[in-house]
């Protein structure tokens, strides 16, 4: 089994629309990603053989606040609710 590892650099979400913009662009979401919290948990929840390592998570709460927290518990959420999913964040 290949297991796609994506990683998520946390000092690129600088805002919200931006922060949305970087992750459509990584491998493993679909073209048609609604860029919003609903969307990201759909998506992520629906990988397959994909782990995601999100490094500099301080940044995403420090740029985002309260919206940058919410984003992280969507990925937590996702990697416990999906079980072909490995979300690691540091």
């Amino acid at each position: 089994m290949n297991i796609l590892e994506v990683k998520i650099d946390g000092r690129r979400m600088k805002t919200k629309e931006l922060a949305h913009e970087y992750l459509s662009k990584k491998r493993c979401f679909p073209k048609h990603y609604g860029k919003n919290l609903d969307a990201l948990y759909d998506v992520l929840t629906s990988l397959r053989d994909v782990r995601i390592d999100i490094v500099f998570a301080g940044s995403i709460t420090a740029n985002l606040g309260d919206y940058g927290q919410a984003m992280l518990d969507v990925f937590r959420d996702a990697g416990e609710n999906n079980e072909f999913l490995s979300v690691n964040i540091k």
